[in-house]
């Protein structure tokens, strides 16, 4: 233990050092204030690390870490970051082979008070006590709490919700690749509440893939409107995203979408994406500025595109 003990803060020294001459711009940036864009729960393993999501997590993710992960445990550090950070969105993420899940499926009278405290938080199923739980009842478990802790923060945080100034995402990072998408895939299970595999399917092609922003980047002449113009188009692909949720209609700019597929697929007309329908009218402005660009330096110019919660647009 001694030995591990000694190299572990060895290597952290010499890699410190480096830091400190290699990287001075990025540690002087974050003398100003933080302004992170999401809170993130998720579990304290050591496997499980923001970078596997996002690259440059410094001054972005507000991240609370314990057992599960769970949001009744750390309820006070989670508002820090939704209610004094103002961040438009909290991700509750598990992941697949998580220990403490496991733990809190087996017999737990044996584990030191604090320890079994902790576990018996998680809403997971018990499984044999004599038996470890078969991988199918351990995924499904850390199923099950992801979507428990979304519940979780929809009664702690419903009003921010309500309003669209919050979204609570609830995924599952998957190392193991149980979920059979690729091992490493970060897959989105909950959105606000809503667990329906296609309504949450159909947010996440919106958010994540707006069909204008290809063309629109393009067509951007400097880094600025580059960065507005995603901003623009991720926050109006979100709000498209949001009422389908609601009303489980398909928004305007995936009909356009399913059209020119459909019409590629007939054989008739280019196969080329037709020009996307312009919304009425743009955003209208917030009295809460949005959060501050941050520099990206390993990611190029242009400002990752932000996932707010958009104000709908004006009539």
């Amino acid at each position: 233990p001694l030995a591990k003990t000694r190299a572990f803060l060895r290597e952290a020294t010499a890699d410190n050092s480096l830091h400190m001459h290699k990287d001075v711009a990025s540690a002087k940036s974050l003398l100003e204030p933080q302004t992170p864009r999401a809170t993130v729960i998720t579990c304290a393993d050591s496997k499980i690390q923001n970078g596997a999501f996002d690259a440059s997590s410094e001054n972005d993710d507000f991240t609370v870490r314990n057992l599960g992960p769970q949001v009744g445990k750390a309820k006070g550090s989670v508002e820090f970051g939704v209610e004094k950070l103002n961040t438009p969105l909290l991700l509750v993420l598990g992941h697949t082979g998580c220990e403490a899940v496991k733990a809190a499926m087996m017999d737990t009278d044996e584990l030191s008070g604090s320890l079994k405290n902790d576990l018996e938080a998680l809403h997971v199923a018990k499984a044999d006590a004599h038996a470890e739980p078969t991988p199918e009842a351990w995924l499904g478990a850390v199923v099950s709490n992801v979507h428990a802790q979304v519940d979780a923060a929809l009664a702690l945080f419903g009003t921010r919700v309500s309003s669209g100034s919050l979204t609570i995402v609830g995924a599952i990072y998957d190392p193991r690749n149980d979920l059979h998408k690729g091992y490493g895939k970060l897959t989105i299970l909950n959105v606000n509440g809503v667990r329906d595999a296609a309504r949450v399917s159909a947010f996440e092609r919106a958010v994540l893939t707006p069909v204008q922003l290809s063309e629109a980047v393009n067509q951007t002449s400097n880094i600025a409107e580059t960065a507005a113009e995603t901003r623009r188009l991720v926050n109006l692909a979100l709000f498209q995203a949001q009422q389908e949720l609601k009303n489980g209609t398909p928004s305007r700019a995936r009909k356009h979408r399913a059209k020119g597929e459909a019409t590629a697929k007939s054989g008739k007309g280019e196969p080329a994406t037709a020009k996307p329908a312009e919304p009425k009218a743009a955003a209208p402005e917030t009295s809460e500025a949005p959060p501050a660009e941050k520099p990206k330096g390993k990611k190029g110019s242009a400002e990752k595109p932000a996932l707010a919660a958009a104000e709908k647009p004006q009539k």
